[in-house]
């Protein structure tokens, strides 16, 4: 017998991110090497040959017209290499989730007949890139998130050469504000514009990760309304769980519903969906309940947030939450869904001493 629909649908987040961390890698090596060639332009600088503010400005333009280039075609390269992973998440997923509705199904059957209700579904690479390019994540478009953060790396070089000319450093100090401090080991360097980037890159990759998985999951489960009607949000189990998650944790919405939450919810989100089996509808008996994950083991599939951080320690309960909202919760003045509003954003802590009160 296969995992429930929930506990499979967690196992799956453990795959997700490590293809996470991997796309992430590779456009790091790409900002490393970017980076480097930024490094190599800055050096080319003689602040001691600067001898007025126009022809400082004149140098600092002409460089930074280098470095608006090559970072421009940088970022071409990396929005490439993304999107190209991604698809292949996309598919990948699409695939799982038609699998895991056979198995789900298949597994329990009490006869043959009742497969005609299954539609394999086939989500295709020029679906999922359509959607990539078309759909927003968290407000943006993919290709409108990586100009974003091109242009803003740009001014940010700007702003830290203009500085350290600006105090008459060295060319290797400049260097070290834009790339960082070299860290010890080969290729790695931390602090400066470099790290920022990379950390932002990394963001918008996990992000995406999430996005186009969960939508192959969504079109897949929707394309089979003879077996699921509904879906149930699901978060992740442990202390790096937002509010807003942790209250969408085992709600359940409807595919046709236009304003039904799906991840991500926010940047960086790791939650998924699982389907709700319509058992019953299709007279087939259902699977035993089964486990989900949580950073402290397997607990009961149909333990959502709330319930499981009420067992938390106090010091958990605070992580999640703040100390005084997690004080809150303990006394049962309010739960998660006094936390947030229908729109998804957290409340107000004042607003929400006043509703407690």
């Amino acid at each position: 017998m296969p995992q429930s629909p929930i506990g499979s649908a967690v196992r799956n987040l453990f795959f997700l991110q490590h293809a996470g961390n991997a796309i992430a890698a590779e456009a790091e090596d790409l900002l490393s090497d970017l980076f480097d060639d930024i490094a190599a332009q800055i050096a080319r600088l003689d602040p001691a040959s600067i001898e007025s503010r126009t022809v400082r400005v004149l140098r600092i333009n002409a460089l930074m017209a280098e470095i608006e280039t090559i970072t421009s075609s940088s970022f071409r390269q990396m929005k490439g290499l993304v999107t190209d992973r991604l698809v292949d998440v996309g598919v990948q997923q699409g695939n799982w989730a038609s699998e895991q509705l056979d198995l789900w199904f298949g597994a329990a059957l009490t006869n043959l007949a009742a497969r005609v209700y299954y539609e394999p579904v086939v989500i295709g690479p020029d679906l999922i890139r359509s959607i990539l390019e078309n759909d927003p994540i968290q407000g943006l478009k993919l290709g409108e998130w990586f100009d974003g953060q091109q242009e803003g790396t740009v001014r940010k070089v700007r702003r830290q050469i203009q500085l350290g000319m600006a105090q008459n450093e060295t060319i290797d100090e400049m260097i070290r504000r834009v790339r960082g401090r070299f860290a010890g080991k080969r290729g790695v360097y931390t602090g400066g514009v470099m790290e920022t980037t990379t950390r932002e890159a990394e963001a918008i990759v996990r992000t995406s990760v999430n996005f186009i998985a969960n939508e192959a999951h969504f079109e897949t489960y929707k394309a089979n309304e003879d077996i699921t009607e509904e879906y149930e949000y699901i978060a992740t189990l442990d202390s790096r769980t937002t509010i807003i998650c942790a209250n969408l944790d085992g709600q359940v919405f409807r595919y046709d519903d236009p304003s039904a939450p799906r991840p991500p919810q926010h940047i960086n989100c790791r939650s998924t969906i699982a389907p709700i089996i319509k058992w019953a509808d299709l007279g087939v008996e259902p699977p035993a309940e089964g486990t989900r994950s949580s950073v402290d083991g397997q607990v009961r599939s149909s333990i959502n947030y709330e319930q499981w951080l009420k067992d938390q320690a106090a010091s958990v309960q605070e992580k999640v939450l703040g100390k005084t909202r997690a004080r809150l919760f303990r006394d049962g003045k309010v739960d998660l869904r006094d936390m947030v509003r229908n729109d998804n954003t957290i409340i107000l802590l004042d607003d929400l001493l006043k509703k407690a009160s």
